[in-house]
């Protein structure tokens, strides 16, 4: 009994690997044709055809999918793969004209994904349509090779810290077999963050120390303060690009297969970490960039430091203007509070009023804002600590993994659209230490009557510190 996708009954995987460098294609061929769906993600993803098996479309069936190295000129393969199976007659058939002088013919469906590949070896060198045709003639139902071949060939991970401290990806294969239905995914992996185990959160493969020793472990890196490779948008293009192709012998429609492969990334989710493409900006964010910054941005998670009024101001507009949710939360003494900002909704600026503000005003308006219940002011034993005219005010180890806690769990239901989002000018504060919950809502943010009198209270305790 085959391992793997060719568990799956119906289905032949065949790799060619290109001798002259490390790259390849591999393909998987349904000659009778299998109903397929798609989910693509990424900032710079590389396909062919997958818009046909869209739920809405009407085409049903392909007759082999292609995953190729070589970037966008290893699409190429498909062409190969096309020509093979035009040559044996299979293919969507096409009946003949209404005048009857044609005869009917066929056309392969053949999606194809690729992945980039081309830091390793001579670029120039890429899979093309005789590298496709070549992986059909090799193609059979038997268990199939994995590692560096076919299109995993040149596949790498582990490339936040660069190329150079960078591991070999590859290509692999898997199935399981529950209740008599065969599921099985064919992936190559080629990840900018690591590959780990996702039981354990051990790491299986991904960056290694600058000698090349061991792993370093790509998170505890980036938490010790070890800064990414600075790498500029046009060579960082497609250094995140695994793809793959889940197979089961269960009868799905095209709108269901779609919803596996949606699901399939939850796989991807749990198994490389991180499993998203960084990027840097050296000169920080600002007008001429934030629209960069925010491209293909599904939720903005405020990062910011408390005190970064322009930078928070100019993202949350371009949030508002470009109808991305944004969602802020802040360390508050031993608590955490939260505000959602979504589309068509209370923007940042109506909700904080800062239009016209010196720097000192924003952060009182800020402050009462986020907290207006103020739930960590009467434990605060020191009030020297907050002084917000100096940039200095305190939060401790326990509210920062709080309000990590809440703004996963916030991203998680803005993503997903299940459970209740708080949105402005609702607003919730949790605070350990008092063992209590509060939710406010002030209608006008700022312009509210029990904010006017909180902010000037603040006023006043600011002006006596002069």
């Amino acid at each position: 009994m085959p391992f793997g996708l060719t568990a799956v009954a119906g289905l032949e995987v065949g790799h060619f690997t290109d001798p002259r460098r490390p790259t390849g294609c591999t393909v998987v061929i349904a000659r009778d044709g299998a109903v397929a769906g798609v989910d693509v993600r990424g900032a710079s993803p590389g396909t062919r055809e997958t818009d046909l098996l869209d739920p809405v479309n009407a085409i049903d069936k392909v007759h082999a999918i292609v995953l190729a190295g070589g970037s966008a000129f290893g699409l190429d393969a498909a062409s190969g793969v096309m020509r093979w199976l035009d040559e044996r007659g299979i293919g969507a058939t096409i009946g003949a004209p209404v005048d009857g002088v044609a005869a009917p013919f066929v056309v392969p469906i053949v999606p194809a994904a690729i992945l980039f590949d081309l830091w390793v070896g001579d670029a120039r060198i890429r899979p093309d349509a005789a590298a496709g045709h070549a992986a059909c003639e090799a193609a059979s139902r038997d268990s199939l090779a994995e590692g560096n071949v076919g299109a995993g060939a040149g596949a790498s991970v582990g490339k936040l810290f660069g190329i150079g401290r960078a591991m070999k990806g590859g290509i692999g294969t898997a199935s399981i077999e529950v209740g008599g239905i065969t599921v099985a995914a064919l992936v190559a992996v080629n990840a900018i963050g690591d590959v780990v185990d996702p039981r354990t959160g051990r790491v299986v493969a991904g960056a290694r120390t600058p000698d090349g020793a061991k792993l370093v472990g790509t998170m505890r890196a980036l938490r010790r303060g070890e800064l990414p490779a600075r790498l500029e948008p046009s060579s960082a293009v497609g250094a995140a690009t695994t793809i793959a192709v889940v197979a089961t012998d269960a009868i799905l429609t095209k709108a269901e297969a779609s919803k596996v492969a949606q699901m399939a990334h939850d796989g991807l989710a749990r198994s490389i970490n991180p499993g998203i493409e960084l990027r840097t900006f050296a000169g920080g964010v600002d007008a001429g960039n934030c629209d960069d910054f925010l491209a293909h941005v599904d939720l903005y998670v405020d990062g910011l430091d408390f005190f970064a009024f322009a930078a928070r101001k100019l993202v949350f507009g371009a949030c508002a203007r470009l109808g991305i949710p944004a969602t802020t939360v802040a360390p508050l003494g031993m608590g955490a509070a939260l505000v959602n900002f979504m589309p068509g909704g209370m923007t940042f600026e109506q909700y904080f009023r800062w239009e016209g503000c010196s720097e000192d005003e924003m952060a009182l308006r800020f402050l009462v804002g986020l907290s207006p219940a103020m739930l960590q002011r009467p434990y605060l034993v020191d009030r020297s600590a907050v002084d917000l005219r100096a940039r200095k005010g305190p939060s401790t180890a326990m509210a920062c993994e709080i309000c990590a806690g809440i703004a996963g769990t916030e991203a998680l239901k803005i993503l997903l659209g299940r459970g209740g989002v708080v949105r402005a000018p609702r607003a919730v504060q949790y605070d350990a230490f008092r063992n209590r919950l509060v939710h406010t809502r002030r209608r006008g943010g700022n312009r509210h009557p029990a904010q006017r009198l909180a902010l000037a209270i603040a006023r006043r305790a600011l002006a006596r510190r002069k």
